[in-house]
């Protein structure tokens, strides 16, 4: 599998980051670290009420789809 994630930061990925998303988004996509930048996101995205509920709703979505990709792949997922 060809996968320019994985080739780039390869070397650093132990799997004993607590927060790795936090690195790449600090580090990669500085946009997203920002409310504005979120908020950006969320309207390109189709949502016209920034609230909590939306937030909550892409965590569910994103947590749902790693659970179902480790259960595919027989990954433990340690939360």
């Amino acid at each position: 599998m060809n996968n320019s994630f994985l080739q780039q930061f390869d070397p650093n990925i132990k799997f004993k980051y607590f927060c790795f998303d936090r690195v790449i988004i600090r580090g990669y996509i500085q946009l997203l670290f920002f409310p504005a930048g979120v908020a950006k996101l969320l309207k390109a995205l189709g949502f016209k009420h920034l609230t909590n509920g939306v937030m909550r709703i892409l965590t569910d979505q994103l947590n749902s789809h790693i659970e179902n990709l480790a259960k595919r792949r027989n990954i433990p997922i340690h939360w």
